[in-house]
């Protein structure tokens, strides 16, 4: 078995993904949220979870250690999301991440980082991969800036 659980989803089907999305850049002003960024091919999420078609779901997540390093992790889901229908300014919104492979989970492939943490997960769903990164898309002098490992899952967006 991997380290951290992760070989828990092998052979599992997966039916549907589904995450709390952190925004770019908040709205204000009345100006709405941006979600997306032709610079940045990830989306932020501070809950990412996979729902199979056994009725088991898993919550992924990127926590500190006690030493202060991020690691990625899976754990059974157990509390639901709250959906609810979010304003134009909102920085979170609950939604379904159709653009992610569903089928049964082939492989998982994890990369540590030099203190010997997992930071990325490489998951083959059928025959397409979806790529989950610890890290953060922090606003810095304007622009937009990818900081790993950190304490959100990035999803990588073709």
């Amino acid at each position: 078995m991997s380290r951290n659980g992760f070989d828990v989803l092998l052979g599992k089907t997966i039916i549907r993904w589904k995450g709390c999305e952190l925004a770019l850049f908040p709205g204000e002003d009345g100006n709405p949220s941006i979600w997306t960024a032709a610079s940045i091919s990830y989306r932020q999420f501070f809950e990412l979870e996979v729902i199979c078609a056994c009725g088991s779901k898993f919550e992924f997540e990127s926590d500190m250690d006690l030493d202060g390093y991020f690691e990625m992790k899976i754990k059974p889901k157990i509390k639901e999301f709250e959906f609810y229908e979010p304003t134009e300014s909102d920085f979170i919104r609950v939604l379904d991440l159709q653009e992610l492979p569903t089928g049964v989970v082939r492989s998982i492939e994890t990369s540590l980082d030099e203190f010997g943490k997992i930071v990325n997960l490489k998951v083959k769903v059928g025959n397409e991969f979806a790529f989950l990164e610890s890290g953060h898309i922090a606003i810095e002098e304007d622009s937009l800036k990818i900081r790993k490992p950190e304490d959100f899952i990035l999803v990588r967006i073709n």
